[in-house]
């Protein structure tokens, strides 16, 4: 008899990790949409351990999935810039390392104009 009950206790001790992180999943609310929460656990020796990360995506700010053509414009004409008037060219040095050269001063710095 106490055998079974020992038994019966540690199958509930090990299924209850995973009963409390599925309850915490479904108590943590309904998902809104100005920011990204992300919430892991892990079970170990029948202890749960949880955490959270939310990060606000509000007030403009982009997510990594979504793409201003005014930005991407703008990038594309500053490369065309630097490009034309800086004209990188890759050399092996002595050790085979690659060494850009450039065309005109400050352009290992990104600049564009004189």
């Amino acid at each position: 008899m106490a055998t079974r009950m020992v038994r019966r206790f540690a199958a509930i001790d090990s299924i209850l990790p995973l009963v409390l992180a599925f309850a915490f999943v479904l108590a943590s609310g309904t998902a809104r949409a100005d920011g990204i929460r992300s919430t892991t656990c892990i079970s170990s020796s029948g202890a749960l351990f949880c955490t959270t990360q939310w990060r606000r995506t509000g007030g403009g700010q982009l997510l990594p999935w979504q793409v201003d053509p005014r930005e991407t414009a703008a990038t594309t004409e500053r490369e065309r810039k630097w490009l034309a008037r800086c004209r990188p060219v890759a050399r092996t040095d002595q050790y085979g390392v690659s060494r850009y050269s450039y065309a005109a001063a400050g352009c290992e710095f990104g600049k564009i104009e004189d």
